[in-house]
């Protein structure tokens, strides 16, 4: 099973998103992140779904996708011509984290201590990959104590 980068333009309307999401779980396509937001232009959304599934599937969801009347564009986006990005916040406990110089140097992460005071310190973490698990691992196995994880959903543009 490999991952899927599937972005949706459509209209602005109630229902589009909760009859994209119907059709991925009855088409048996595993959703990992799914971000929507409006564009440039009040009366459109862009959806990114990233979901797991066979290139088959993908293809299938796409053509099924595109049959919605709101729906303007669909694109598969591949993964290696994907400009990607999450946000998280993330609370830690400020005295486990024994080395805070090394939050800096993790590959595609983007750290910045948006708190840093008392017993909580507060990290907003730009993922520019996806890095967001591994950078997840990282943490724990350093010790430190993650308190609360907020993820946006990943964004993507084709290069």
């Amino acid at each position: 099973m490999e991952k899927y980068i599937i972005a949706v333009l459509s209209q602005n309307n109630p229902g589009v998103l909760s009859r994209i999401a119907s059709l991925l779980r009855r088409k048996m396509f595993n959703i990992t992140s799914l971000t929507v937001g409006q564009t440039d232009d009040a009366g459109l959304s862009r959806f990114t779904i990233v979901a797991v599934g066979n290139e088959r599937q993908a293809k299938k969801i796409a053509r099924n996708i595109e049959n919605f009347i709101e729906v303007l564009k669909v694109k598969i986006i591949p993964f290696d011509r994907a400009v990607t990005r999450e946000i998280s916040l993330v609370q830690v406990q400020s005295e486990s984290v024994k080395d805070p110089e090394s939050l800096f140097d993790f590959p595609d992460i983007s750290v910045t201590v948006n708190k840093n005071g008392g017993e909580e310190m507060e990290l907003e973490v730009i993922d520019r990959g996806f890095a967001t698990e591994s950078f997840m691992v990282y943490l724990r196995e350093n010790g430190v104590v993650v308190e609360k994880w907020v993820r946006s959903g990943i964004i993507a543009v084709e290069e």
